[in-house]
């Protein structure tokens, strides 16, 4: 289930910072979504997750969203950011939620324990 959570929150910023979800599912779903797949998740699940958690990150500040729209309307840009903040975390995380609730019957999904991925961690400080 870790791997969900790093595609969301991968994709949540990257769709807030880019201010495109086309551009967001583009430039990740390229790594992620056959990173996933040798995790054993489905490429369409997989594909669906990533263009779902771009366009969340539409409402994530820094987007360029808010920008444009309180430029034309003549709108406080720092009122939409802080309306879009918590509305764009708490539909990331309901995300996460719903991704994991989704998979946790999978038993093709690989599961690295603890301390493989302490090993790994540990190995890429030495190079």
């Amino acid at each position: 289930g870790g791997m969900l959570v790093v595609t969301i929150v991968c994709s949540c910023f990257f769709g807030a910072i880019s201010g495109s979800g086309t551009a967001c599912v583009a430039a990740l779903g390229g790594i992620l979504i056959p990173a996933m797949a040798h995790d054993g998740y489905d490429r369409a699940d997989a594909t669906a997750l990533i263009s779902m958690s771009g366009g969340i990150g539409l409402i994530i500040p820094p987007s360029m969203q808010f920008v444009l729209y309180g430029v034309v309307a003549q709108v406080s840009i720092i009122e939409l950011f802080t309306a879009g903040f918590i509305p764009g975390i708490i539909l990331g995380g309901f995300l996460c939620v719903a991704a994991y609730w989704s998979i946790r019957k999978n038993k093709n999904i690989q599961i690295y324990s603890k301390s493989i991925i302490l090993c790994y961690f540990l190995k890429s400080f030495k190079q």
